[in-house]
């Protein structure tokens, strides 16, 4: 919705796009964009139909490629990949080395964001493959659980529950608790956990990631809960401590989602096989995606 950045994502001229899209205007005899002096562009209803009708062109000229390099011998074309912030920082990196090894001729691009942004992307199209921890939302997505992330509290190394093994919910309540914004499914479910128990925790700050929360955790600002699999350097390193919170479920699956009925190229199969931990020699080529459906 903006002429300028899809510019600079096509590596075009802004006057360039922009010539392009009145040139095929003038073809249709239709307006596609509703011009916005102030809040840019917008799509027209003939522009609407026109990008759902371009949305299938392109899906089906990406299988095309995918299926006939894959009766060459080899997967090439492009993979699409959304994962949270536990997945997309600390899961997949070690995986898409191994995919890249076995399929160096597929181009992949991950983006990692909120759960909430992960569901979105697969449900728009933009994302082939969704990576997220936690429950999956809608019911228009297969989910295939592929592993699981547990979290705990995490303190400085000098704090007094550092020489602890658990400590009990509500000692969070004498505390100051750092988070992730909301969006996170680490902080949905450990909030729901705290309100089961009945614990409201005496303060909390919010942080848009997790590195910033490890380095306040680190000096001194409080404590945190966040997944085992991202503070395992800090930890090594004797930064920070992990400590038990008895009675809380801090375990949620890692699961990889596909937009339900949605066409599956060889290279996702081969990812997604690679996810499960299944030999992927052989992918089956445009398979239907296959899961369980979340409500």
């Amino acid at each position: 919705m903006n002429f300028t950045r899809a510019a600079a994502e096509l590596e075009m001229t802004q006057p360039h796009v922009s010539a392009q899209i009145s040139a095929l205007e003038r073809r249709l005899g239709l307006e596609l964009f509703d011009r916005l002096p102030t809040r840019g562009v917008r799509l027209t209803e003939a522009g609407e139909l026109l990008l759902r009708h371009a949305s299938t062109v392109v899906e089906e000229l990406d299988a095309a490629q995918h299926e006939l390099t894959a009766m060459g011998g080899q997967l090439g074309g492009r993979m699409r990949l959304a994962a949270s912030t536990t997945p997309g920082g600390y899961v997949l990196p070690g995986i898409l080395t191994a995919f890249s090894q076995t399929y160096p001729g597929v181009q992949v691009s991950l983006t990692v964001g909120s759960a909430h942004s992960v569901e979105q992307a697969v449900l728009s199209g933009d994302a082939d493959i969704g990576v997220l921890s936690g429950p999956v939302v809608s019911d228009r997505l297969l989910a295939t659980v592929v592993g699981s992330a547990e979290s705990a509290l995490v303190v400085p190394a000098q704090h007094p529950w550092a020489r602890r093994r658990a400590i009990q919910p509500a000692d969070l309540e004498r505390v100051t608790l750092l988070q992730r914004q909301k969006g996170s499914s680490t902080r949905a479910q450990l909030e729901r956990e705290l309100k089961q128990a009945g614990v409201t925790p005496k303060a909390t700050w919010e942080f848009d990631d997790n590195d910033a929360i490890k380095h306040a955790v680190v000096a001194g600002l409080g404590v945190a809960v966040l997944s085992t699999l991202a503070v395992r350097w800090e930890v090594a390193a004797g930064l920070i401590v992990t400590v038990r919170i008895d009675n809380l479920k801090l375990t949620q699956d890692i699961q990889a989602v596909l937009l339900d009925g949605k066409r599956r190229n060889a290279a996702t199969s081969a990812f997604m096989a690679l996810l499960r931990g299944e030999r992927a020699a052989n992918p089956a080529i445009g398979d239907r995606t296959g899961g369980h459906r979340h409500r």
